[in-house]
């Protein structure tokens, strides 16, 4: 019990800080990572991806559950 408690503390407090000389880095995000301008093309975009986001995946079990998921036919 004691040696879960040492190597616990000890994992904790090497996580705790990174030094007092730490910086954030800096990071440049190009002009096609902004956010849309107009609200309705933002709108527009999240529900064709929101629609249909399980054919990502290319599952055909997964598609067939939620098929049924939203016929109400799941058991």
């Amino acid at each position: 019990m004691k040696a879960l408690i040492i190597f616990t503390a000890l994992g904790l407090a090497g996580c705790a800080s990174v030094g007092s000389d730490f910086q954030p880095p800096h990071h440049e995000l190009g002009q096609q990572w902004r956010q849309a301008q107009d609200a309705r093309f933002a709108a527009q975009q999240d529900a064709a991806i929101e629609q249909r986001w399980w054919d990502g995946f290319g599952d055909a079990t997964l598609s067939s559950l939620l098929r049924r998921a939203a016929a109400g036919k799941i058991r």
